[in-house]
């Protein structure tokens, strides 16, 4: 898509960023549009993110909405995930464009509609980190705490808290706008773009207000909003495996005077929210995989001066942030048995029951653990939020 030679700078890493009130600052979005190479990979990339994610959260939207599931909190918690994703993949979507520069004099012609995109890019980001840190609180209580949380953690107050997620997200966003600007080719006002391997492009980052914005765009945008919610969240599924782990002990014991029986019902009570905070987990280790890395680049790149990364490794650091948007359906898929089950029955609605795909649906996969699920069912007359199995 480039038009003309690259530019001859010295590598990203070592390229001292500006710090003069709107000038070009190379990260947190300088990855669109580029050298042929990154061009021919990082487009499809994206597009197969893009596909793969509307198609996967989209079941997952269909699954999860269904009425065995709507007085669960952990398929609320689920569904609010999918909607971070589409948002987010409506924001690859417009992202994708930018690679193409006959799209640059529409759907990035002005500030504006630069600032509105990673607007809502970093909204997404916000979504997915405080969910993460909503649902780890969530599953402790429903492990660690089984009683409080029938007690506190109702459908109706997770869908409260579901709706504060998107507010605390639109919040917390507010400040990136400022921090892009719509730039072209054969714009030099603003200073020269020292981008290594890449050509300038639609949507840039810059420096809007003073030399103390790159300091604060690092601690608020990778510490406050990466590390603190990450680690947070860590802490609490480290003290729900070790809640889990004592408890496997006692499993036929009385416990503080209670039948065996009853100590039995409250341990698969307890071992029922293990494995939705199970398949939660590894949605948690797989989000900081995706966006553990480019957080940790923007702090070195802050602090310790000096340090050099391909530029092909600092790209996929971009990346790999989409890429989580399609990655929660592909988890439940492989751990989570009712998901797969629910999947199947929805592609084999339309006249295709004949098929040995959907001759399959009563498989192995469908092995709940009823006993345990009826006799929490019969526990449950108040408005207790997880009373459904479905991981």
């Amino acid at each position: 898509m480039g038009d003309g030679s690259l530019p001859t700078t010295e590598p990203l890493l070592l390229t001292t960023p500006a710090v003069l009130t709107g000038t070009i600052e190379p990260g947190d979005g300088d990855e669109g549009g580029g050298s042929q190479p990154s061009e021919r990979f990082e487009v499809p990339f994206l597009f197969v993110v893009f596909v793969l994610g509307v198609v996967g959260n989209f079941f997952v939207l269909v699954v999860y909405s269904r009425k065995r599931y709507r007085r669960s909190n952990a398929a609320l918690y689920i569904l609010n995930l999918a909607l971070g994703d589409m948002l987010a993949l409506t924001v690859v979507l417009f992202h994708i464009t930018e690679f193409f520069k006959v799209t640059w004099p529409t759907l990035w012609r002005t500030d504006l509609q630069c600032k509105v995109h990673r607007y809502f890019r970093f909204v997404a980001f916000d979504l997915t980190v405080f969910n993460m840190v909503a649902i780890a609180i969530d599953r402790y209580f429903a492990v660690v705490h089984p009683l409080r949380f029938r007690l506190m953690f109702t459908a109706r107050r997770t869908k409260v808290i579901c709706v504060v997620i998107w507010v605390l997200a639109f919040m917390a966003a507010i400040p990136t706008p400022f921090m892009f600007k719509a730039i072209y080719n054969n714009d030099t006002s603003l200073g020269t773009v020292t981008y290594t391997g890449k050509l300038p492009f639609a949507c840039k980052v810059i420096t809007p207000f003073g030399p103390w914005w790159p300091e604060f765009k690092s601690i608020y945008l990778n510490i406050v909003l990466f590390y603190v919610p990450t680690i947070l969240t860590a802490v609490i599924y480290v003290i729900i495996i070790v809640t889990i782990k004592r408890t496997i002990r006692p499993l036929k014991k009385t416990t503080n005077g209670r039948s065996a029986d009853a100590a039995n019902v409250s341990l698969h009570q307890r071992f029922n929210s293990w494995k939705s905070a199970r398949t939660l987990l590894v949605v948690f280790v797989a989000y900081v995989v995706c966006y553990g890395f480019f957080a940790t680049y923007n702090v070195l790149f802050r602090y310790a001066k000096g340090l050099s990364v391909p530029p092909e490794l600092y790209n996929l650091a971009l990346l790999l942030p989409f890429a989580n948007s399609c990655m929660n359906p592909i988890i439940y898929s492989f751990i989570t048995a009712s998901f797969r089950k629910a999947c199947r029955e929805l592609l084999c609605r339309r006249g295709r029951r004949t098929d040995r795909f959907c001759r399959d649906t009563a498989s192995r996969d469908d092995a709940l653990g009823q006993p345990v699920v009826l006799k929490l069912k019969a526990m449950n007359t108040d408005n207790y939020s997880n009373s459904v199995s479905f991981f």
